[in-house]
């Protein structure tokens, strides 16, 4: 499996957690009534990342050949961009940069 694709997906991963979390924090000091009242886990949480890595490796690398195609980079991107997921839209992501368009193939 190629290890830039895997670092770029986790990475990504990472950022989204940030923003979920950012917005459960945000929403808890809004409605306090809504925050949990203990603490999870940690060693349980631990145990089902690990199984989620292994089960997203396998993911990736078996749909590696499909996401490889360029076509359906670009496609995706197109119906992206038409959808108002462009940069400056407000509330939309934007589409993969430059660095990451050369390794999605578009």
């Amino acid at each position: 499996m190629d290890g830039d694709a895997a670092v770029a997906f986790f990475r990504d991963q990472i950022t989204a957690s940030k923003v979920v979390q950012k917005g459960l924090f945000a929403r808890w000091t809004a409605h306090p009534e809504e925050a949990p009242t203990t603490r999870p886990d940690l060693a349980e949480i631990r145990r089902r990342l690990d199984r989620l890595t292994t089960e997203l490796l396998d993911s990736l690398k078996s749909t590696e050949h499909i996401r490889k195609k360029a076509v359906a980079c670009a496609t995706q991107l197109t119906l992206a961009t038409a959808s108002g997921a462009k940069r400056g839209t407000p509330g939309r992501p934007p589409p993969p940069g430059p660095r990451n368009r050369n390794r999605l193939g578009v």
